[in-house]
C-alpha cells in the first residue's frame, strides 16, 4: 500500500473520529459544565508517538500531565476515546475517575484547584481487533473542560502495531 493511501486513510479516520466524539458528548446524561472565566486547562503536551507497539506485548500506555495554570477551580468531563480499544482515565489529588471509553455518557465530573497537576492516563490494547489488526493507528481522547478558551482538549496518540 503506498504512502497517499495511508495517509488519506488516517485523515479520514481523524475527521470521523473527531466528529463522533463530538457528537457522543453532546448526550442528554453528559456532565453539564459551566465556563469558569480564570480557569485555564494546560498540559505540555497533547501528542504523543508510541512508535512500533508490540502485538504481543502487552497493552501501550501513555500518561499525560494536566495542570490548572488559571486562577479559579477548572472542571473536566464527558472524556471519550476514539475506539473501544483505548481506555482513559483522569487522576487528581480528589481522586480517581471512572475508566472512559468509546460511547459510553457518565455524569462524572473532576476538579482541579488552581495551581493543582493531574494525569490523563490512556491504554491502548492492541490486542481488541484481532489478529489482523496490526498496521498505523491513531486515537483521540476529548476532554470537556470549563477553560471558556479551551473547552474541548484533544489528545492524539499513534503508533504502528506489529507482530515481532
Amino acid at each position: 500500500m503506498n504512502m497517499k493511501v495511508i495517509l488519506i486513510f488516517l485523515g479520514v479516520t481523524i475527521l470521523i473520529g473527531g466528529g463522533g466524539i463530538f457528537l457522543m458528548s453532546r448526550s442528554p446524561n453528559a456532565a453539564r459544565l459551566e465556563k469558569t472565566e480564570k480557569a485555564q486547562f494546560f498540559t505540555d503536551h497533547a501528542i504523543y508517538d508510541w512508535g512500533n507497539i508490540d502485538y504481543g506485548g502487552g497493552d501501550a500506555k501513555h500518561t499525560f500531565e494536566i495542570k490548572n495554570s488559571g486562577e479559579a477551580p477548572i472542571s473536566l468531563a464527558n472524556i471519550k476515546t476514539s475506539c473501544m480499544c483505548t481506555t482513559a482515565k483522569i487522576i487528581t489529588k480528589s481522586g480517581t475517575s471512572p475508566t472512559f471509553r468509546m460511547h459510553e455518557v457518565s455524569d462524572w465530573k473532576g476538579l482541579l484547584e488552581p495551581g493543582e497537576t493531574g494525569k490523563l492516563e490512556v491504554d491502548f490494547d492492541p490486542t481488541f481487533h484481532g489478529p489482523t489488526g496490526t498496521g498505523p493507528v491513531e486515537r483521540i481522547i476529548s476532554v470537556e473542560t470549563s477553560d471558556p478558551n479551551k473547552p474541548y482538549m484533544e489528545f492524539n496518540l499513534r503508533g504502528v502495531v506489529v507482530k515481532t
